[in-house]
């Protein structure tokens, strides 16, 4: 059983960090992301919805240490959708891992919110030597988290969103519900459609496979108050997933990133002093 650590202060940076949008052309990938920093790359994935703004609080503690590089999944921010039209894990893994390839990033610590959690351990089995280690927050379990079981009814409607009728009747109710998540009213409608179409793709056999077959080391972290995953989804995960720190938040939310940019920066950089880890700079960023 791993070790849990509880957590109890809440500690964020004075200001959060908003680098200008680097894009890779389309030829190379078509990825809007963010690079600020110098050491041992530490590739951020947003769940859905999200964009790089997910990591605005943790980045400047990051950056202290790592090289933060912060990425918009197909459909999110500046990447467009046909850059990986199909959402499921295996086949964005592969195209996440062709982009760091254009950044020139060989190895790399993977830093996974929510569903990001998901394409994380997808990468780190179908490329097991481009991954040092995956860092998972608030993440994606083995089976449905209550955020996805209130929204089975609009995620049977998804494949019928790109129909314009059905599509004015369902966006009220869709976003009323991520609204109730927590998620802010800036979210665009598009965004919205693209995490239903992520949600409905996802293959719990599969993510279970990735998980056991991954070699990198594993850390987890979540908090018991998140309104979205419960407990008990993150605690089976901590028992699946492979050896890592373990860090229980008795609060802080979904979204831990922010809520406890400073401990969880500091837990992070605790855990990476123990891989043994080299500095790899890429040619884009000098």
């Amino acid at each position: 059983v791993p070790k849990m650590i509880r957590t109890e202060k809440m500690m964020r940076p004075e200001h959060p960090s908003d680098p200008p949008l680097r894009h890779l052309a389309k030829e190379a990938g078509a990825l809007s992301y963010t690079d600020e920093g110098t050491g041992v790359p530490l590739v951020c994935l947003h769940g859905g919805p999200g964009s790089v703004r997910d990591f605005r609080w943790i980045a400047p503690v990051l950056t202290e240490h790592f090289r933060v590089i912060r990425t918009e999944q197909p459909g999110f921010g500046g990447t467009p959708i046909a850059a990986c039209p199909e959402p499921d894990f295996s086949a964005r893994a592969d195209w996440f891992v062709r982009c760091l390839d254009h950044l020139g990033i060989n190895q790399s610590l993977l830093l996974c919110h929510s569903l990001g959690g998901g394409y994380g351990a997808a990468i780190a089995a179908r490329h097991p030597d481009r991954v040092a280690g995956v860092a998972m927050i608030a993440a994606l379990g083995l089976s449905k988290h209550r955020g996805m079981r209130s929204a089975s009814l609009a995620q049977l409607v998804t494949p019928f969103l790109r129909f314009s009728r059905l599509r004015t009747i369902m966006m009220p109710i869709i976003r009323e519900g991520f609204r109730r998540g927590g998620f802010p009213r800036s979210v665009p409608d598009d965004a919205y459609v693209e995490t239903m179409r992520m949600v409905a793709a996802i293959d719990f056999r599969a993510h279970r496979k990735h998980l056991e077959t991954m070699n990198a080391p594993c850390f987890i972290a979540w908090a018991q108050d998140d309104p979205l995953v419960e407990t008990a989804i993150s605690e089976v995960l901590s028992t699946t997933a492979n050896a890592g720190p373990r860090h229980v938040f008795p609060r802080g939310g979904h979204n831990l990133q922010k809520t406890m940019a400073v401990e969880l920066s500091n837990a992070l950089k605790a855990w990476s002093a123990t891989l043994n880890l080299n500095a790899d700079r890429s040619l884009e960023s000098q």
